[in-house]
């Protein structure tokens, strides 16, 4: 659209010229004048040299003109609706030109800034890249950048305020680029996740504490894949750094929920009451120094929460979650329980075998699940929860079992688990039915290839015996919560 832009400008000079034209107007007669109030002079005796209306002397050059004028009222509508059209073309060729990426070279810094702040968020990608051009290009220094990315960690330090990508990808641009000092980068990574945390609503004494905590990543397109690991305790002094670390997972934008349990020091329950009470948090998000990340591996960066949250802590005899059993429920919840099985080819994992797990039951379970295998030895347990808000409802892991390529199949054993089901946070009953899936094939596939889960007819025993597991018996790799 550009080529109407000369056309259009050219036509508006030559309507507003017309506009002037049809304004002056036509001489109607040739009465003189006043000059400054326009006073019509006829009949002014000859002796008077002053206007009778506003008293100018009349008598200087060029103080009386002649005539009456009358506008073109014709031409004055037709070049003025001319003029009024050619603006609003300019106008609109103009926003165009002003809104494309054409314009960005011409755009000011406050102009960008404004854009990078408030903007869509194709408006703050744009404005971003063209001031780290500009940047790059030496036609800005970093004292002209330093204002804007401090009201951008601003930003990012105001929780209620919304977060946008673009900010952070802007501030990891610009550090790659060195126009973010190592204080502000090391601010920046403190405030990249902020918390959510809940304790559960109900803990007894001597049971593990479930946490969850909402992780708000407020980051760019690039760190957001950092790995980071997660750490809770409930410690005496919650200035104090942790060094247990829980969970690992990769950091996406937005909003990540995880559930973690807390690392209890003894000595805080000791003093608490039971019934309604506070209990101190820590969390820790940190993310480490040895992994290769864009834009680089970033320093120990922690991001910490601390403060007390509420819950109830009841006895240690008193239970917090009720088994219950329903023989209409056990056929249901078998059949949604998918399992797959195999044994990895031609690696060095021949002592292994891969579960891959997926459940979606119809009521809460929390299951301890082994294996069996013809000669009655047992190997496992890996733990199973699933039917409550939270749970990751599957898992895909390798448990560690003795000349495992030349076993063609085994019984799966899925044991309820108080003690698991108490360390959910969404949960306070379990169906409490073992189940035995047996006969369960073995697939002997490659490392590359994931066998997808199915279904396996299923027996309800009253009671599955804990047999003791071999001394070589062992979980490897251990995943929890993922799904195949």
């Amino acid at each position: 659209m550009e080529y109407l832009f000369i056309p259009a400008l050219l036509l508006l000079t030559a309507s507003a010229i017309a506009v002037l034209v049809a304004l002056r107007g036509r001489r109607t007669d040739d009465h003189p004048l006043c000059r400054r109030c326009k006073f019509d002079l006829i009949g002014k005796p000859e002796s008077s040299i002053v206007c009778p209306e506003c008293g100018a002397d009349v008598a200087k050059d060029r103080a009386i003109r002649t005539g009456h004028r009358a506008p073109h009222r014709r031409l004055l509508l037709a070049s003025g609706a001319i003029l009024t059209a050619c603006l609003l073309v300019l106008a609109l060729l103009s926003a165009a030109f002003l809104a494309g990426p054409r314009s960005l070279p011409y755009k000011p810094i406050f102009w960008l800034a404004a854009d990078l702040r408030s903007g869509s968020p194709a408006d703050q990608s744009a404005a971003a890249g063209e001031l780290l051009a500009r940047y790059n290009s030496k036609k800005l220094t970093t004292a002209q950048l330093s204002p804007l990315i401090d009201t951008l960690l601003a930003y990012q330090a105001d929780s209620n305020r919304p977060w946008s990508v673009e900010w952070g990808s802007f501030v990891e641009r610009a550090h790659a680029a060195g126009a973010v000092s190592d204080a502000r980068w090391r601010t920046y990574l403190t405030q990249m996740v902020t918390f959510t945390p809940a304790l559960r609503p109900i803990v007894r004494r001597g049971d593990p504490v479930p946490i969850h905590v909402i992780l708000h990543a407020r980051c760019g397109a690039a760190t957001s894949g950092y790995v980071f690991e997660l750490a809770a305790a409930i410690p005496i002094d919650t200035a104090k750094p942790l060094d247990r670390w829980k969970l690992g997972a990769s950091l996406r934008n937005g909003d990540n929920a995880w559930d973690i349990t807390a690392s209890v020091d003894p000595w805080v329950l000791t003093t608490a009451s039971n019934g309604a009470t506070t209990l101190p948090l820590r969390l820790e998000v940190r993310f480490p120094s040895n992994i290769n990340a864009y834009p680089e591996p970033p320093p120990r960066a922690v991001c910490v929460f601390a403060g007390r949250l509420a819950t109830t802590l009841v006895p240690a005899g008193q239970p917090t979650v009720h088994p219950f059993a329903d023989p209409d429920l056990a056929r249901p919840i078998a059949n949604s329980i998918k399992l797959s099985l195999a044994t990895p080819l031609n690696t060095t994992m021949d002592d292994l075998i891969r579960i891959d797990l997926d459940a979606k039951p119809s009521a809460p379970i929390a299951y301890e699940v082994s294996i069996r295998t013809a000669a009655g030895d047992e190997y496992g347990p890996v733990s199973l929860a699933a039917g409550v808000p939270g749970a990751s409802g599957g898992l895909s892991t390798f448990i560690d079992v003795p000349n495992a390529p030349a076993i063609d199949t085994v019984d799966v054993l899925l044991r309820p688990s108080p003690r698991l089901a108490a360390s959910q946070f969404a949960m306070t009953r379990y169906f409490d039915q073992p189940i035995l899936l047996p006969n369960v094939a073995v697939q002997h596939l490659p490392v590359s290839v994931t066998p997808r889960p199915t279904t396996h007819p299923a027996a309800f025993p009253t009671t599955l015996p804990h047999i003791p597991h071999r001394p070589a018996a062992r979980v490897a790799r251990h995943t929890p919560g993922a799904r195949p």
